[in-house]
């Protein structure tokens, strides 16, 4: 008579167990990473947006989309950028503006002239503006200013950017940090020349 021995295979507990704990960590760091990457994306798409924005003014003063109702000539189109946060509201903002009245390379509050807005933008969900500093025209590689207000001028027929600060201070280059709520960072760097470009910060 044979006798029939019946072997059953399958994972023990502590291998389930263990094979699940694999699972997970796996998981973690894969959702971990798409996080991360997810963070870069919207980093780049904030700073881009700012960085378009310095370049549709740039063409809206070059084309001269903006005239003076009564001479018909073009006038200067530019970006206020202030870094000072509100608390509540939002970390920083930058303003399109046409300079109408009295052409003072400045953003004229709407409370003062409304028709000098053209368009309000703000940083918020975490991201914010790290630094803002400008290298002084005719100085050295080495002689930046931090500043909290720029204002970046355009004005037809060149593309060149009129960089200033709020007493009127010129500069020719200016460098703005942005940075998300994880402490990534890019640099947008606007030169006198007209050229606006998006940088990597290199810690």
């Amino acid at each position: 008579m044979k006798n029939n021995i019946k072997i059953q295979t399958g994972f023990t507990l502590i291998e389930l167990l263990v094979v699940l704990a694999i699972i997970i960590i796996i998981t973690s760091m894969v959702l971990v990473g798409f996080n991360r990457f997810g963070n870069k994306i919207t980093l780049q798409n904030v700073t881009y947006k700012v960085a378009l924005s310095i370049r549709e003014a740039q063409l809206y003063g070059v084309a001269g989309k903006f005239q003076n109702e009564n001479t018909f000539t073009a006038i200067p189109v530019g970006v206020y950028i202030n870094k000072i946060p509100v608390p509540g509201e939002y970390a920083a903002s930058y303003i399109i503006f046409s300079d109408i009245n009295p052409q003072n390379n400045k953003y004229d509050a709407e409370s003062v002239n409304p028709k000098e807005t053209v368009e309000i933008n703000k940083l918020i969900g975490g991201y914010s503006i790290y630094s803002m500093r400008a290298r002084r025209a005719g100085g050295n590689n080495n002689d930046f200013v931090n500043l909290n207000e720029a204002y970046i001028m355009f004005q037809r027929p060149e593309p060149d950017a009129k960089i200033l600060d709020q007493d009127g201070s010129l500069y020719d280059l200016l460098e703005i940090i942005i940075q998300s709520p994880q402490g990534d960072r890019l640099k947008i760097i606007v030169n006198a020349s007209g050229l606006i470009s998006v940088q990597r910060v290199i810690n």
